[in-house]
């Protein structure tokens, strides 16, 4: 086992090259099995990140959330930086009763190990967020990386 920040690597090997890989964090947890070519990932997001129309299949892009905007009318805008591309989706999964809003939807992937370890990175990573509260009174914390996704265009 080797414990890299808020995550718990643990790698198992198995006969011909496989291993099991999963980390777990706060509110997020990442699980992957890799195969000699592809790795299946398990993300878990909010649904205000996921696409209501998002199946088994679907082809969609990971992005990183860099920053959230809200109007007077309530309209939400995200800044974000595309993670991966092309990703198909394998399952996704309502969760009914997550452990926090941010592990409300588990979407499993099949992915490269190269993109893997994209993932595996970004989610390590820390970011500091400023919010403005109702009142005024503003609010920075340390937070790990959210990720969002969007359905590619040329999705069939």
């Amino acid at each position: 086992m080797l414990n890299i920040g808020w995550s718990l690597l643990t790698l198992v090997a198995v006969n011909i090259n496989p291993c099991v890989v999963s980390m777990q964090g706060q509110a997020h947890a990442i699980k992957f099995l890799v195969s000699e070519d592809t790795v299946t990932v398990e993300l878990f997001f909010a649904k205000e990140h996921v696409p209501s129309d998002l199946k088994s299949g679907s082809h969609v892009q990971l992005l990183a959330v860099k920053g959230k905007s809200v109007t007077s009318t309530g309209k939400t805008t995200y800044m974000t930086s595309v993670l991966a591309r092309n990703l198909e989706v394998e399952s996704v999964t309502n969760i009914e009763k997550p452990k926090s809003e941010e592990a409300a939807v588990k979407v499993v992937f099949n992915v490269s190990k190269e993109i893997a370890i994209k993932i595996v990175k970004a989610k390590e990573q820390l970011v500091t967020v400023y919010e403005t509260s109702s009142d005024g009174q503003k609010k920075m914390e340390k937070r790990h990386l959210t990720f969002r996704l969007e359905l590619m265009k040329n999705n069939n």
